[in-house]
């Protein structure tokens, strides 16, 4: 079973543009809280403790709500960030129960290396992330994904794929992982920087030569 952890929370009365941003003046960040059968309750959370909960890279979360005892099950719905300074400035907290079926985006977790790598190949990376369905207590911290058997011109797809208890959603056809030849611009870059270093010579060894003509 996911282990849950802890966010503490604070209900706010605040509403409005501006008290929205003098909330955010004070390191803490609007957020909402709700099910399909409760009322919305408007939320507060302090950015610092937000980032060390995401750092952990758990999906579900114990709701600490200002006296109460008994935490609230949630997962992280909606993430909104300023366009500008990618901070976060806005949480949705969707409420669960244990054993309700959901959709989770979960992060893949890369294991081994391609074979193709050897064969001059680069791995080229399209799919960071997963989106399942699953029991909100059963969310996986990761999905390991083995890359071990890729060689040249070989890749993996998210129909390869298969989870024990959990629907994967995004398309069977999704491309995730593939080896490939590297691109002529890439053998063109590390041509010129291995060319790079001798010009470099060159220019210095200009300057000092102006700079003895001048003295």
């Amino acid at each position: 079973m996911t282990e849950a952890v802890k966010l503490n929370v604070s209900k706010r009365e605040e509403r409005g543009k501006e008290k929205m941003k003098k909330l955010r003046a004070t390191g803490r960040i609007p957020a909402i809280y709700y099910t399909h059968s409760e009322k919305p309750i408007p939320l507060s959370v302090d950015l610092l403790e937000l980032h060390k909960v995401l750092k952990t890279g758990e999906r579900l979360i114990d709701l600490y709500m200002d006296d109460v005892k008994k935490p609230k099950k949630a997962i992280f719905k909606e993430l909104q960030y300023h366009p500008v300074t990618d901070e976060i400035v806005h949480i949705d907290f969707q409420g669960v129960s244990l054993q309700e079926m959901i959709e989770v985006e979960v992060r893949i977790n890369f294991l081994g290396t391609p074979p193709g790598l050897k064969e001059g190949g680069v791995v080229d990376t399209h799919l960071y992330e997963l989106l399942v369905r699953c029991k909100a207590g059963e969310i996986p911290h990761e999905l390991d994904v083995d890359i071990s058997g890729l060689h040249m011109n070989e890749s993996l797809h998210v129909g390869d794929l298969t989870f024990e208890g959990i629907d994967i959603l995004t398309p069977a056809d999704a491309l995730i992982v593939a080896v490939t030849p590297p691109s002529k611009t890439s053998l063109a870059e590390e041509a010129e920087e291995g060319s790079g270093g001798e010009e470099g010579e060159e220019t210095e060894e200009g300057e000092e030569i102006e700079g003895s003509n001048e003295e």
